[in-house]
């Protein structure tokens, strides 16, 4: 059950999370809506499962730092990406609120284009969704989670036409290469080893 922590009349207290995620290391950005600024970590553990336990842990002592109740409502974002969905699954799984978004949704104002980087990244995602949380809904696009076997099935589709295109573009480079000796049949009949009329050979 969420836990609003507030009066009759007061806003639901939520401690909003969100994962600038990087293979070197992940920025949390914290956020409970009653100070200022969020408090910002890194964790750079190598392995994949220690640095989401890491963030987990992090998560409870930011709690307790800021005198959250333990059964405060937490809800933990991150942009889609090549992590895609595992780290949404796991956190469910431990009872964690997540979201992923869309990564074009996130609005960027202009004259703060050139200051990228994950830190800043960090903070804008964690205050869009304190936002979006109070119904401003254009602030970012929550991507659906697909099952594990439906994201399998996308994979094997994505990596089939992937294979069928290389496959067509070898194809391509060999016949350029036939022509430039005199064998304009080969693709017909398959290729052959034996010498061409120009003096190569098809192997």
């Amino acid at each position: 059950m969420r836990n609003s922590a507030y009066a009759a009349g007061r806003e639901e207290l939520v401690l909003a999370v969100s994962l600038e995620l990087a293979t070197a290391s992940w920025k949390i950005a914290c956020h409970d809506g009653r100070r200022d600024k969020p408090a910002v970590h890194t964790l750079t553990n190598p392995q994949a499962g220690a640095r989401l336990q890491a963030a987990l842990d992090l998560i409870e002592r930011q709690k307790q730092q800021w005198s959250l109740p333990a059964g405060v409502r937490t809800v933990v974002c991150y942009e889609a990406g090549q992590d895609a969905f595992w780290i949404c699954r796991a956190l469910q799984a431990h009872g964690t609120e997540c979201y992923v978004l869309d990564a074009a949704s996130i609005p960027v104002a202009r004259h703060r284009r050139r200051a990228k980087t994950d830190r800043l990244d960090a903070i804008k995602l964690v205050l869009n969704l304190r936002a979006w949380l109070h119904g401003e809904r254009d602030r970012m696009h929550v991507v659906h989670v697909p099952s594990v076997q439906d994201e399998a099935l996308r994979h094997l589709t994505r990596d089939r036409a992937e294979l069928q295109k290389e496959v067509l573009q070898h194809r391509n480079r060999i016949g350029k290469l036939l022509r430039t000796l005199g064998c304009w049949d080969d693709l017909k009949h398959g290729f052959a080893s034996r010498a061409c009329p120009g003096g190569g050979q098809v192997l």
